[in-house]
């Protein structure tokens, strides 16, 4: 059994609703978050794919000459 926090706030069992501030975030904290990773990580793969075909590219031209 766990002993009790002393030094916790005395009404720390009373449930406070959380402020309009908190609830926009919670709400739309999650997909903002995932739009961006996948928005940052498309943008790197078709940059390093862009940069892998072009090398490819010029690789085959020097081959040619």
């Amino acid at each position: 059994m766990m002993p009790k926090r002393w030094y916790s706030s005395a009404n720390f069992d009373a449930k406070k609703p959380p402020s309009p501030h908190a609830m926009m975030y919670r709400k739309w904290g999650k997909p903002v978050g995932r739009l961006l990773v996948l928005s940052v990580g498309s943008y790197y793969t078709l940059f390093y794919l862009w940069e892998y075909l072009n090398k490819k590219e010029l690789q085959r031209d020097m081959i040619a000459k």
